[in-house]
This record gives structure tokens, sequence and C-alpha cells, in this order.
């Protein structure tokens, strides 16, 4: 692959950017500020940006039918009309059977439902995470159980491979299952990551899959081959906390990249002014377009 670069995309200065994807129904990238609770929606033209207040932490962010996108708030799991500004629960956090966890990652799989995954609000507790599946009927049933706080998840095309990062142990795993029984999993860790590139912290798959991997601490996207573990492309980013990554554009060759800045010193923000921005990546790949998810009309 073709020697490729990052360039600013947008100068947000986010605390704390991630759970970034693309809108292709109006040509927009999205993503969330965790810990100032907004929403951002940037248009193509990168001036045209609305910013949406949520009322508790939000995580990730998700399409959903009617221009409408399902987010993942400290306080449960929400439908959201940008348009009018409001937030239907779906799933409050209040019926979950623990305490003090919120929503840390969410994506819409290629079969039309959402996966949703759990994390402790106190950092220093790790490992306690519980992954969800939002069906589109409404019903949320448990997929894994207290197996590990995953930060991010894409998926195989053949819609039966599951990527997730335990962001903590620098790991890749995969989750094979089958579609009728999801809770059927067979686990396989595919990637060890060296510390030298920091941690894994958000993951989206090209046509070829290969995995592009957002790396915390090491201030670059990677692409990774899963089957052999193998290193492919390492791409710098002129900051040190990158979070998350998803491509986008008309013919989906573009990668979008959000940062943070959040426990930064003011040295290393005066060395990195840039960080909390979203960054690009033209690729000579290809994405795979973001699923939609579908709800039924009570939703």
């Amino acid at each position: 692959m073709g020697l490729m670069s990052a360039s600013l995309y947008y100068e947000a200065n986010c605390t704390l950017g991630e759970g970034i994807s693309y809108d292709h129904r109006s040509d927009s990238v999205i993503w969330v500020d965790i810990k100032d609770q907004t929403l951002y929606i940037l248009g193509s033209d990168r001036k045209s940006i609305t910013k949406h207040r949520m009322p508790a932490m939000v995580s990730f962010v998700c399409l959903s039918t009617h221009g409408r996108y399902i987010v993942g708030l400290q306080t449960g799991l929400y439908s959201y009309d940008p348009k009018s500004g409001h937030l239907k629960a779906i799933y409050p956090t209040k019926e979950h059977p623990n305490q003090g966890l919120h929503w840390n990652v969410g994506k819409c799989s290629p079969h039309g439902d959402i996966w949703a995954g759990t994390m402790r609000i106190e950092a220093s507790i790790s490992n306690q995470g519980t992954l969800y599946r939002l069906k589109r009927s409404g019903d949320v049933t448990q997929v894994i159980s207290n197996d590990g706080v995953f930060h991010s998840i894409c998926w195989h095309e053949d819609l039966h491979r599951v990527y997730m990062i335990v962001k903590s142990t620098r790991q890749i795993l995969v989750y094979t299952y089958k579609e009728d029984t999801p809770t059927d999993i067979r686990l396989e860790r595919v990637i060890d990551l060296p510390p030298a590139l920091g941690y894994p912290a958000g993951v989206t798959i090209d046509e070829d899959g290969m995995l592009w991997i957002a790396h915390w601490d090491g201030g670059c996207v990677a692409r990774w081959h899963p089957e052999t573990g193998q290193l492919i492309n390492k791409i710098e980013v002129p900051v040190p906390l990158i979070t998350s990554c998803t491509f986008g554009g008309p013919d989906k060759s573009r990668l979008f990249v959000s940062t943070a800045r959040s426990g930064l010193s003011d040295s290393q923000l005066k060395k990195y002014p840039l960080s909390g921005s979203i960054f690009v990546i033209d690729t000579i790949t290809h994405g795979l377009e973001a699923t939609v998810y579908q709800p039924a009309d009570h939703l």
C-alpha cells in the first residue's frame, strides 16, 4: 500500500473525542465528546457543524431510520432526533442489574442489531463489563457477561466474526458465533499489540478484511492483518491520544480519526495543540458502509 498521511479535518478541541462514524445519508462525520456530553455532526463542507448537548455522558452514536441516531448515554440507550432534539429511552441504565456502569461502546452489526457494551465508571476497576445486543424489536439480551471491558467492535463481512478491542491488555480478540445463537461464542486472541504502540482504542475494518486500529498513547493509526497478526502500515497522527476511526466519503476510502486531549499536561498540549481534533487519511482501500439500525415502529 502506498504512502499515506494524516491531515487535519476539523479543529474540535474535544476533551475526549470518541465514537466517530460517517453518515452516508447526509455526507456527515459524527462523533461524541464523552466528558463534554456533546454529539457533533459535521457536514462535508467542514463549516456546517451542529453540537448537541446531552443530559449525561455520551459514549457512542449509531445511525437509525428517519435521520435519527441511537446514542449510548450514562443513563441508558436512547433514540435521538437531531432535528427536534428529542431523546426517547430504549433501555434505561436504571433497569440494569449492576450499578456504577455506563455504556462505552456500540455499533450496528451488518445484520441490523446494535451490540453495545458497558464498563465501570471508576476507571480503576477493570475487567467488569457486559456486552448486550439491542434487537430491532427493542429487546435487549446479554451476549457476554463480565468478561472484560471492550473498547471497540467491528464485523468481518461473513457476519459471524466479531473483532473486539480489550484496551487494558493490548489485545484484539475475535468472537465467532452463529447468527441464530449469538451467545454460542468461541473466543480467540488474534493480535497482541507491542507496548511501543500504546493501547488499542478503536477499530474498523476494510473491504479486504484488514483491521484499522486507533492507538491511544501511540500517536498513530495502523493497519493489521487479523489472520497473521502482521502490522501492514502505520500512519502517524500529530497528536498522541488517538481514540477511534471510521471509513467514509463518497467511495468510503477516507479514514476519519477522532482524538483526545484529556489528561495531557500543559507542556504536552503546547507540543500537540491539535489534540482533540478530527483528522483524515486518504487511503487506497475502501471501508464498509455503516449499517442503519431499523427499529420496530413503536421505537
